[in-house]
């Protein structure tokens, strides 16, 4: 901070009229003395002269000391708008103008900080707002996921319920149908057509029972889990699908990671999701499961080696009935359940690229010491 110093410019000029003032009158009294009163009227109108140019010389030490340079700071002032504040004031002068050059010049430095400053915040307010609005696009997106999850839901367990039970009476006649026509030793190719319909009416009640799994929650009570234990029972109820695939299937995980959850979707959930990544994977591939417990959140991360998920489909993986698979192999509601029970869990599900060079299924939910009892519950 620049700070006043004693006044200087003035002592100097008062010094200097004093001065002549001092040494006209000592000239004058010497030379009426000298040369007596014959010469009293020239000796007037010489100090009157002197006077004068005492007066001009006084005139000009103040347009050199004073004014120049203020003229000089107020026109280098003027210009600023137009060159810009970033071009410095150059003082001149001496004593005071050059004083009020330099805490010009101080006070432009600080006008170029702050703009400077407000223009790097208002650039990260800009970030900020970008930013936050994809968050709002995201999460609105997710809302609108959710709610049409839901209707379907609705839709699907009541078209499930009136299909389930004639499915029941078809699967049962036809299973006694092929028992009579063994024991009766009917055509084989009458029993084969009777063990495909046995077959598909199985097929239509694992489709139905998926339907009831997404569009109800369970009632079931929730207790601490280890999701390391449920993702061992995965692996080794796919370990001979695995085998035969030529798929390695790993689980790694540093201890027990404890959620508070059903056991039967949590089981429902990692199952599905394995068996998936174990269906995309080439024989010879890998399955890599990972389980981390972080403050806010325990993450299970399922990669795979296959070949991904198409960017134009993966805004569907999660619709009911939406597959990728041939005709014939595949539901389309095995990642719906999982999205259902995740939700119902107040989890979420990512499905992003994988450094295996497939998919890559991020679930989150939240640990056992944040875990509320399920909606719906007094």
């Amino acid at each position: 901070m620049l700070l006043p110093k004693r006044p200087g410019i003035s002592l100097k000029i008062s010094a200097m009229v004093s001065l002549m003032i001092v040494g006209e009158m000592v000239l004058l009294a010497w030379l009426l003395d000298t040369l007596g009163d014959r010469f009293h009227t020239a000796l007037i109108l010489s100090f009157v002269v002197g006077a004068l140019a005492a007066g001009l010389v006084l005139a000009a030490a103040l347009d050199w000391l004073v004014t120049r340079p203020l003229l000089n700071l107020v026109t280098q002032v003027r210009a600023l708008p137009e060159r810009g504040y970033g071009v410095p004031l150059v003082p001149s002068g001496i004593d005071e103008p050059r004083e009020l050059g330099e805490a010009l010049e101080h006070l432009r430095q600080l006008v170029v900080s702050r703009e400077e400053d407000l223009r790097s915040l208002n650039q990260e307010l800009e970030a900020r707002v970008v930013a936050r609005t994809e968050e709002l696009r995201r999460a609105q997106a997710q809302l609108l996921r959710a709610e049409k999850l839901a209707s379907v839901g609705q839709l699907a367990g009541g078209v499930a319920h009136e299909v389930n039970n004639p499915t029941g009476v078809i699967l049962a006649r036809a299973s006694y149908l092929v028992s009579v026509a063994d024991d009766e030793g009917m055509d084989p190719d009458v029993i084969e057509d009777l063990e495909v319909i046995v077959q598909q009416a199985q097929r239509i009640r694992t489709i139905t029972g998926d339907l009831l799994t997404f569009a109800r929650r369970s009632s079931s009570e929730r207790a601490p889990l280890d999701l390391v234990e449920v993702c061992e029972l995965a692996r080794s109820l796919l370990k001979h699908t695995a085998a035969r695939a030529r798929v390695e299937v790993e689980v790694i995980a540093c201890g027990p990671v404890t959620v508070v959850a059903q056991r039967d979707a949590m089981e429902q959930v990692v199952f599905n999701l394995f068996k998936n990544a174990v269906e995309a994977v080439p024989a010879g591939g890998r399955v890599e499961a990972r389980l981390v417990a972080e403050p806010d959140a325990v993450v299970l991360t399922v990669d795979d080696g296959g070949p991904g998920v198409a960017p134009e489909h993966r805004e569907r993986v999660f619709d009911p009935f939406f597959t990728t698979k041939p005709v014939g192999q595949g539901t389309g509601l095995g990642l719906s359940v999982v999205y259902g029970i995740i939700e119902d869990h107040r989890g979420s599900i990512l499905l992003t690229d994988s450094p295996l060079g497939g998919a890559r299924f991020v679930v989150r939910l939240p640990p056992a010491a944040q875990s509320g009892p399920p909606e719906g519950t007094p």
